[in-house]
């Protein structure tokens, strides 16, 4: 196990959502490495390194070496890899998933150990940015273009951005805007997914949660913030709850939600009265295709009524792994929390808390995690908007220890059923 370094110290004050960041946190401090790209990303790899001398890059290759050469740097045939045995790690700097994945195929071939292998994916930042903007700002920004996205408005749309603008000031004078906020109203699933992020098979009883718990967990939130961009209800699968019609009627009485979401496996056809509340312009349903067009049924009763709809295709998932302690360190926590987009976009309402993701809830729900500063207890009749902001700002969680979401490497076919 590498001995890693925090790496905010070693990055210089330019502008760091511009470049691309050095992946200081995964390589060990003066070692020997193999830089494996040479286009933007290895360009400012290469700088870094440079300026700073953090490491030492013992060869630098790129596929197109010959090109890169031309303009006059030190770039070789990738083939001379094999010539630096010693080499401590191997970064990958490309930004492109499907890129990177090609290239760790190639390093395995080649004999190279995974682990040797390091790509921290299409990361601009580092813990010096402010959190106000890491963790708001820039989520608030991407949901809202979202948003507009789905209702057709134009990206460049003056009214609009007045609007982000508004939400700026309102941050910065001490309000709290929740760019999007997940709501868990069931344990129920038709699926039982091997590897599922949120631990639904672990659960052994079904729950479906009280409507009115629900009601006034969501109306405890709202009456603490200025808005929530974008509330995504989910289960197991949300179209098994009994009470979703009474759920979505008082959501949709709620101005402060700018937009709803429901994201089903698309194996259930919800009933009638549904249908027509799923028509209201602010919802959208998430439909995952999981193979073997089992959505089709429900994608028919959709178009007839009229409702917005999404399917998400051609996906792959990360393998979070068992939810066994994996005895991170606190600074491999919190590099982990920081890089994992489920902590930014997840924060899950689960029976009167708010946890940072859904697998949180589970591993909390499950009495796996027990560490109080885990969660958001939104029933505390204490409870103040600053809490709420407060949370949202964290930069750990007890169960980033009991995860691997982060790893890029483990990605995995969706929906692998096991047996009940």
């Amino acid at each position: 196990m590498h001995n890693r370094k925090n790496f905010e110290c070693y990055v210089t004050d330019t502008s760091l959502t511009k470049d691309w960041i050095f992946p200081y946190s995964e390589v060990v401090k003066d070692s020997g490495i193999v830089l494996y790209g040479a286009g933007d990303v290895g360009q400012a790899y290469y700088a870094q390194i440079i300026a700073t001398g953090y490491c030492q890059v013992l060869c630098w290759v790129d596929q197109n070496y010959k090109l890169y050469q031309k303009y006059g740097l030190p770039v070789v045939s990738v083939d001379e890899i094999k010539r630096f045995s010693e080499a401590n790690s191997i970064v990958i700097a490309v930004s492109s998933h499907i890129k990177a994945n090609e290239i760790n195929s190639q390093l395995l071939k080649k004999g190279i150990d995974q682990e040797k292998i390091i790509w921290i994916g299409d990361v601009r930042y580092t813990f010096r940015q402010d959190p106000i903007m890491r963790r708001l700002i820039k989520p608030l920004e991407f949901r809202w273009k979202e948003i507009r996205r789905r209702r057709g408005i134009d990206s460049d749309d003056q009214i609009a951005n007045k609007r982000i603008e508004t939400w700026m000031d309102d941050l910065n004078s001490g309000h709290m805007i929740i760019p999007r906020l997940v709501l868990q109203v069931t344990n129920a699933c038709t699926m039982r997914c091997r590897d599922c992020n949120n631990l639904i098979p672990m659960h052994k009883t079904v729950v479906h949660e009280n409507v009115n718990n629900v009601i006034e967990d969501v109306e405890k939130v709202i009456s603490k913030v200025k808005k929530i961009i974008t509330l995504e209800i989910i289960g197991g699968e949300p179209f098994l709850y009994p009470d979703l019609c009474k759920t979505v009627e008082y959501l949709l009485t709620q101005k402060k939600i700018e937009e709803i979401e429901i994201t089903t496996n698309g194996t259930i056809v919800p009933k009638e009265d549904i249908n027509v509340l799923l028509a209201n312009s602010r919802i959208t349903v998430l439909i995952s295709d999981y193979g073997q067009n089992k959505y089709l049924k429900l994608e028919q009763a959709l178009l007839s009524n009229g409702v917005k709809y999404e399917i998400k295709k051609n996906l792959i998932w990360n393998d979070a792994g068992s939810v066994e302690s994996r005895k991170k360190s606190p600074q491999k926590r919190m590099t982990d929390f920081e890089r994992c987009d489920t902590a930014l976009y997840c924060k899950t309402l689960y029976q009167g808390k708010i946890y940072q993701c859904a697998r949180s809830a589970g591993l909390y729900s499950l009495g796996i995690c027990n560490d109080k500063e885990g969660y958001l207890d939104i029933r505390n009749p204490q409870l103040s908007e600053a809490d709420i902001k407060s949370f949202w700002l964290k930069k750990d969680t007890e169960a980033c220890d009991h995860c691997d979401f982060t790893d890029h490497w483990r990605q995995i076919p969706p929906a692998i059923q096991v047996g009940r």
